[in-house]
């Protein structure tokens, strides 16, 4: 989606061909996007084009305005009369010596016909004030309220936040407002001088702007200033791009596998280059020695006797009676995980990472593969149960092959330990730590 530096770009694009010129006529092939009456613009002369926000405003002489926003999509074209019409070309602004095309893949641009040029959006992002960044809110979708600010998009969100070394998740302190207010100006005025960014299909006027070399994290594999392989998370709905290095103090690398994969061998492999290891196991356990929780699950299940291995076949022979306990448990366990992050790297050990979404907290997650054969007979041999059981075990859990599939790097556990240390010590290298 065009951003504030791809409209202004748009706006100086198109005072260079229509400023101080009239509308001969207009051939709308898709109406749906046009809200007034279009025709008013007719044998009408264009005395300024200017915007606000993300928005297009077209200034005719006797107070009529033309606000344009081009949402996903949408674009400007300069095209001779003789030209034919392309399928997504769905207003024609006819001129004495071309057209102007309005081209919208998608159809979610608007074209509003107006007496006044009021748009109901914030402050300029590029003068944002104290009070556009107050609020309960991450910073980013601070940012993107255009209710708010004005012009910001998820490009330069991302930017923005990396400017000023902080989280797009993190409530703004305010001892970091003037520096994204400073970064906020300096990136988008940067923009605006390169002609903003030309990424995916974006480019209107025939005008490509280069802004995108210059991101330092949105899309970007490797941060530019400490070489840590940049992370994506959502924020808002959006994907958001940021490099926990140096938008944070820590790094925290979410660990998984299935059951009887092997995961304690690359834990112990792990331990050896002095990480901080979080083993989410170990919580549990001692979350079984505690009085209020034999209550709670107590009270939960309706039971009169609790124990481990109790809850255990219950959970395993019911999906149910499973999430009731997944629904207790994980939110106390993520709480108390999360407490014990420090600064550096940390390794958040946790075999259900996906079913509790702990992966959202993790900059990088690692699942341990060993195919669910292989995971069957070791589990067979180490705990002596049947095959059968074990299959219950093992179905108890997001199937492996799905939890490879969801993580950022996987360490295929099935061939011995000199291909699993190479194998691990190749994604920390890709981490870039």
């Amino acid at each position: 989606m065009p951003e504030l530096p791809e409209v202004e770009t748009v706006v100086r694009g198109l005072k260079q061909y229509i400023l101080n010129k009239s509308i001969n006529k207009v051939d709308v092939y898709y109406s749906k996007q046009i809200y007034g009456d279009i025709n008013k613009v007719v044998d009408k002369r264009i005395i300024d084009i200017k915007r606000k926000g993300k928005n297009i405003i077209i200034c005719f002489e006797n107070n009529l305005f033309m606000i344009v926003h081009l949402r996903m999509e949408g674009k400007f074209y300069i095209k001779n009369h003789d030209e034919e019409i392309s399928k997504h070309e769905h207003v024609v602004f006819v001129f004495n010596d071309f057209d102007l095309r309005y081209h919208d893949t998608r159809k979610f641009g608007e074209i509003h016909i107006q007496d006044n040029d009021y748009v109901d959006v914030g402050v300029e992002a590029t003068s944002i004030t104290y009070e556009a960044l107050e609020g309960n809110k991450p910073i980013k979708e601070i940012l993107l309220d255009q209710k708010k600010i004005a012009g910001i998009g998820n490009i330069y969100a991302d930017e923005i936040c990396f400017y000023a070394k902080v989280m797009p998740n993190e409530i703004l302190p305010k001892d970091k407002y003037d520096l994204v207010i400073k970064g906020a100006k300096e990136i988008l005025e940067k923009s605006i001088k390169l002609g903003g960014c030309t990424i995916r299909s974006y480019n209107s006027l025939g005008i490509e702007g280069s802004f995108q070399n210059e991101l330092m994290v949105h899309t970007v594999d490797r941060c530019k200033v400490c070489g840590t392989k940049i992370a994506i998370t959502r924020v808002a709905g959006r994907s958001t791009y940021y490099c926990p290095k140096c938008q944070k103090n820590n790094i925290i690398i979410g660990l998984t596998g299935g059951i009887a994969c092997g995961k304690s061998t690359v834990v112990n492999l792990l331990k050896k280059k002095n990480y901080n290891i979080i083993d989410t196991d170990l919580i549990v356990k001692d979350l079984w020695e505690k009085e209020k929780t034999i209550n709670d699950l107590k009270k939960l299940f309706n039971l009169d006797e609790v124990n481990k291995s109790i809850i255990r076949d219950l959970v395993f022979n019911d999906e149910k009676k499973r999430i009731m306990l997944n629904n207790y448990m994980h939110p106390v366990v993520k709480r108390i995980a999360l407490s014990k992050i420090k600064d550096g790297v940390n390794i958040m050990d946790v075999p259900l990472l996906f079913e509790s979404n702990f992966d959202k907290e993790c900059d990088y997650t690692i699942c341990v593969y060993l195919d669910n054969e292989e995971a069957k007979r070791r589990l067979m041999e180490r705990d002596n149960i049947s095959e059968s059981d074990a299959i219950k075990r093992i179905n108890s859990q997001m199937d492996i092959a799905k939890k490879r599939k969801l993580s950022t790097f996987f360490v295929d556990n099935s061939k011995g330990e000199a291909y699993r240390i190479k194998n691990l010590d190749e994604i920390l290298k890709n981490i870039g730590i």
